[in-house]
């Protein structure tokens, strides 16, 4: 996705397999854009909801970056 797409700038990207979107910091124009674009990739796995404990720590501990 990151490749096709210009990611908000508070994004994260966790453990090379989490995209998280800041979506409370957006308009619903700009939600309702970034849901169909999510769309796409729901094939995959798609979850919408507050980033969980288990990701907060891959964050810290499994990332590459």
């Amino acid at each position: 996705m990151k490749d096709v797409y210009k990611l908000p700038e508070d994004h994260l990207y966790i453990a090379n397999r989490v995209l998280c979107i800041p979506f409370a910091q957006m308009d619903g124009e700009e939600r309702s854009l970034w849901m169909e674009r999510l769309m796409t990739y729901a094939y995959q796995s798609l979850t919408v909801g507050p980033l969980g404990t288990y990701e907060y720590y891959e964050r810290y501990y499994l990332d590459e970056e």
